[in-house]
């Protein structure tokens, strides 16, 4: 039996725990055209956050479409750029035929090559080379309002871990850009989250930089203990096992509340017991999580 926590990967919404209002604002925003900074501290479910209020947007709104990207193991400016471009491409398209379509039609000024790759379920994806000059990053960047015009849909733009990009060569250029390209688009929403809340302040609030007051800056708060104890003993119970209230308060008290150790602990719990959660189950597993 698949557990029902989950930590160490984005969170599906069936594991995801309350954020009722944030996922409602995150919703509100960015399907308003407003521009999203969300602040939060590493493992506190950012990422699951937005990802599974996109889900729900996007499901309750057939013309909105939505990219991913992670930030964090981007090395160059133009490593950015190829995986901006294909993230795009990618989301606002259906099938690999309409991507190399959109290719052709869209990035007139890049020529890229088109490398398709084969999994191991024989589904093709695409990838993108790029040769780059000034015209065609700006045909990169300028490319998320060309397709949102052209095919009648408001597109939402995520960037995970965003204040990364703060640490590349040239980056300084590269943010009067994407600020000078972003800031004019109509159908475009842009949502920028990372942990590191200094530079993504200095990036959001520092008047000398190209993002200053870009949108609405949001910090995330800790997941409350009587949101969390709900969702653990149900969690249990629906999967024929039992834990009381009580246990599940002594949990969240170990970790603090914290989201990311709350659904290690548990999962540890969980997994450790065969009908009902008892002291010694607790201890024991308690011990794991520390060891580990």
């Amino acid at each position: 039996m698949k557990s029902p926590f989950q930590y160490g990967t984005l969170v599906d919404k069936e594991s995801f725990v309350n954020r009722v209002e944030e996922r409602k604002q995150l919703k509100e925003l960015l399907g308003s055209g407003i521009n999203v900074m969300l602040i939060s501290p590493r493992r506190w479910g950012k990422s699951s956050l937005v990802k599974v209020a996109m889900d729900e947007l996007t499901q309750e709104d057939k013309h909105i479409r939505v990219c991913f990207i992670d930030a964090f193991s981007i090395k160059t400016e133009a490593e950015f750029y190829r995986i901006f471009a294909r993230e795009v491409i990618s989301c606002a398209a259906s099938t690999l035929e309409k991507r190399l379509e959109d290719v052709k039609q869209f990035l007139k000024a890049v020529s890229p090559s088109i490398t398709l790759k084969s999994d191991p379920t024989d589904t093709l994806s695409f990838d993108l080379k790029l040769e780059l000059e000034e015209k065609s990053v700006m045909e990169i960047l300028e490319l998320p309002e060309k397709i949102a015009a052209a095919k009648g849909i408001h597109l939402i733009v995520c960037i995970d871990e965003f204040q990364q990009l703060a640490l590349l060569p040239g980056y300084k250029s590269m943010e009067g850009k994407m600020r000078s390209a972003w800031q004019k688009q109509q159908q475009v929403s842009y949502c920028f989250y990372g942990s590191k809340r200094h530079m993504m302040m200095d990036i959001s609030n520092n008047s000398s930089n190209p993002f200053y007051r870009f949108g609405q800056v949001l910090f995330l708060q800790k997941i409350k203990k009587e949101e969390w104890v709900p969702f653990i003993v149900n969690a249990f119970h629906r999967t024929n096992k039992e834990i009381s209230e009580q246990q599940a308060e002594q949990l969240c008290d170990i970790v603090k509340c914290h989201s990311w150790y709350l659904q290690q602990l548990c999962y540890f719990i969980w997994s450790g017991t065969s009908e009902k959660v008892t002291d010694e189950i607790i201890e024991i597993r308690t011990h794991q999580l520390i060891d580990t």
